[in-house]
């Protein structure tokens, strides 16, 4: 696998992660940041910021080797001289990592260095980890975690598997809270002699890349860089426990020390590497990337020009970029909600203004006011404005345009993002209030997504967010009155679903398209939205990937649009009805990356 340095100077694209994880023993010690791993932690990042997450905080996710008190606890003491030390001789960026991770994060003052963490203790094994995971976040509000875990899953038989599935769940859990992780591999266990152990240990380490790959986070080699060192870091004896090999050693002059002389043990490397990668991340993602920079000229739109939008995901600037539906060729690019906001946004197609030109409409992410922005497609002037929801709202908007009731104009439909209850309104462009409801029990708050269809007098689907049951409600436009819904896939999944509308089949009615969420294969569905009937079902690309899909049609088209739902697989592509890709990596040329993934409105 092909890696770039950690600070990239320009625009890479993402890599296509359709293969299996490179073999870990390759894997470089210090994580090396390709464009999807560092635009997924600035996407992290960004989040942790909404919800409050402390900069100036760790955690760690571990078992005795984390737990131990030669592990970091030292560089926490009031007395410790990063000078005698060698810390010093790490250069200055190492040196303010340090600095900034000494303020106090508990109750009894404690720093991230020398804290004790419930989810880091002796004996661990994943799923213990996992089970304490929400205690320690509470308490700390980190916005970093670091992660060795696999010493004593080894142990217990045919458990890969369920290790698997548990690590993921732990940075699925960190991640969707704003915390970034930063994964390890393990070390060798000899406790019991090299036979068969080294060949787990591997099993396990070779577990742990292909997660990271998944999540696209940061993983430091500690396998590879302990091995060249005495016993491959490990201890020879413990005066608790006799023979060891199993634990990391320690310089037994200065546990905290980095001078050459400690790095030959175990801990003591351990310890400069995660000052290292605390410092890749602290620059990497906490501070604010380069500002987006794109020619803003406009190209006028023609009168009933097949077109789509794109929208930047969160962790980067929030660009909408207006594509041709026939070629994929960028025609615009505006950043609706200044450079600085990178919450990303939502984004649809209307006429607004009655010329036939398609017009761009954008709504916020997470982070942003819920303000409605619309452009027209003629000469890119802001055509108006309006809140959606109380100002003070900060979840973000989903957004649709279709006629919702009929009279032959384009109404915009919205509806909350993660944190509000799933609300949906119907708005005139003047910003009137034409429908106003909730979508799902109002005790709901994983958001909602929202499709209009200007046919069959007019309607609105509603979908829930990752959470929810991918079930979908079509209401009235018009009045907002419950007309029927359907269970899109299984009732039983929480991964949610994502609607668009629009006629793909050609019949003069619009359709009703649903995406599967995330943690699912990209499943897409053309249904009829009166009977709902299932028309024609396709997979949006890799059928091993679980990130979801995404979905919109391109207005004045047949093409439906599709993007990855997490936003961490690939650029959008466009498909007709009939599951046969048209258009592939749409997006890749959109002059804003590296990104997090993209929204996709038509």
């Amino acid at each position: 696998m092909t890696k770039s340095s950690f600070r990239p100077t320009g625009p890479e694209r993402l890599e296509v992660r359709d293969v299996p994880a490179a073999n870990f023993a390759d894997y470089p010690v210090l994580p090396d940041y390709d464009a999807a791993t560092l635009a997924n932690v600035r996407k992290i990042a960004y989040v942790g910021s909404v919800y409050g997450q402390n900069e100036s905080a760790f955690l760690k996710v571990g078992d005795s080797n984390s737990a131990s008190s030669e592990f970091l606890q030292a560089l926490g003491s009031p007395f410790y001289n990063p000078v005698a030390n060698g810390l010093a001789n790490y250069g200055t960026e190492v040196v303010e990592t340090w600095q900034r991770y000494l303020q106090p994060i508990d109750a009894l003052g404690k720093n991230s260095f020398n804290h004790f963490s419930q989810s880091a203790q002796g004996g661990f094994s994943t799923i213990q980890m996992l089970s304490k995971l929400d205690r320690e976040i509470a308490e700390t509000r980190a916005s970093v975690a670091l992660v060795l875990t696999g010493t004593n899953d080894i142990h217990i038989e045919n458990n890969q598997q369920p290790f698997r599935v548990y690590l993921g769940e732990i940075l699925r859990s960190l991640s969707d809270r704003g915390i970034v992780p930063i994964l390890s591999t393990i070390p060798f266990d000899r406790l019991y002699g090299a036979a068969g152990w080294d060949l787990r240990v591997m099993e396990y380490n070779q577990i742990i890349v292909e997660i990271a790959e998944e999540y696209r986070v940061p993983v430091i080699n500690l396998w590879r860089a302990v091995n060249p060192l005495p016993n491959n870091g490990l201890k020879y004896f413990d005066p608790f426990i006799g023979r060891d090999y199993l634990h990391l050693s320690s310089s037994p002059d200065r546990p905290g020390g980095l001078n050459a002389i400690d790095l030959a043990y175990g801990q003591n490397l351990r310890t400069l590497l995660t000052l290292q990668a605390l410092s890749q991340v602290r620059h990497l993602a906490f501070e604010a990337p380069n500002e987006v920079r794109f020619d803003a000229t406009w190209q006028p739109l023609s009168s009933n020009q097949a077109v789509f939008a794109t929208a930047s995901d969160a962790g980067s600037t929030a660009v909408v970029t207006v594509q041709e539906a026939a070629t994929g060729r960028v025609l615009n690019r505006i950043a609706p909600f200044g450079s600085a906001f990178r919450g990303g946004a939502n984004v649809a197609v209307g006429d607004f203004d009655g010329d036939d030109v398609p017009d761009i409409v954008a709504a916020p992410g997470l982070g942003g006011g819920p303000v409605i922005r619309a452009y027209s497609g003629l000469d890119g002037r802001e055509l108006f404005n309006f809140y959606a929801f109380e100002p003070e709202f900060r979840g973000g908007v989903t957004i649709s345009v279709g006629d919702a009731n009929g009279d032959g104009t384009d109404e915009i439909a919205v509806g909350t993002g993660f944190g509000g209850a799933p609300r949906v309104r119907v708005f005139r462009p003047d910003g009137t209030v034409t429908a106003d409801f909730f979508a799902f029990d109002s005790s709901f708050r994983n958001g909602v997504t929202v499709a209009v269809g200007s046919s069959d007098g007019g309607w609105v689907a509603a979908g829930a967010g990752f959470g929810g049951s991918p079930t979908i409600s079509i209401f009235a436009g018009a009045s907002g009155q419950f007309l029927r819904s359907v269970a899109a896939f299984d009732p039983a999944l929480r991964s949610g679903v994502n609607v668009a509308a629009g006629d793909v089949t050609g019949d003069g009615r619009d359709d009703l398209i649903a995406g599967i969420g995330i943690g699912r294969a990209p499943v897409v569905e053309v249904l009829d939205p009166v009977s709902l009937q299932i028309v024609s079902t396709f997979t949006a690309g890799d059928s091993t990937a679980f990130d979801g899909v995404r979905v919109a049609v391109a207005r004045g088209s047949q093409g439906i649009v599709t993007s990855p739902s997490r936003g961490l697989s690939r650029g959008a592509r466009l498909f007709g009805p009939d599951g046969i890709e048209r258009l592939s990596e749409l997006a890749f040329d959109r002059g804003v990356e590296p990104y997090s993934g993209i929204y996709v409105g038509g």
